[in-house]
């Protein structure tokens, strides 16, 4: 028995319910208030593809949110670091990287796929926010007590 109630493999009975629990495993738990932080890493990839394929699919495939190209390209990679940062919180340079290297390979097979273009301010513009998002990622993550070590 554990905090009043009895354990049936990942299911724990307590006051008439039963409570879906992993116990030191580390896998998910439905008591922890940050289950979502372990769903963040697949959230991270996804978006690094959708980023992915909406910057080199042709040009009717991009969404138009009515902002600037550029406000639209920061804010893109701001929220790829940002996700990045909070699903790996102790790989900083390694999320950088990705995050930069994603810019710079976007940007140049853009030179190569028809009808779009790749060029250095958009780069700069891209590393920009992915850096900022990198950053505001790990803030969040120290204000929520979970240390980025």
């Amino acid at each position: 028995m554990r905090e009043g109630g009895v354990r049936h493999g990942l299911l724990r009975h307590e006051g008439g319910g039963f409570v879906v629990h992993v116990a030191s495993s580390g896998a998910l738990s439905a008591e922890s208030p940050h289950v979502f932080l372990r769903l963040l890493p697949v959230l991270a990839w996804l978006l690094l593809a959708a980023v992915a394929f909406v910057t080199l699919a042709p040009i009717g495939f991009r969404p138009v949110s009515g902002f600037s190209p550029n406000l639209e390209r920061f804010a893109t990679f701001g929220l790829l670091g940002f996700v990045f940062a909070l699903a790996y919180p102790r790989r900083v340079w390694l999320i950088l990287a990705i995050v930069i290297a994603s810019a710079v390979a976007f940007e140049a097979l853009q030179l190569m796929a028809h009808g779009r273009h790749g060029r250095l301010l958009d780069l700069g513009v891209k590393i920009a926010g992915g850096v900022i998002g990198v950053g505001a990622g790990r803030l969040v993550r120290l204000a929520m007590g979970r240390p980025a070590r």
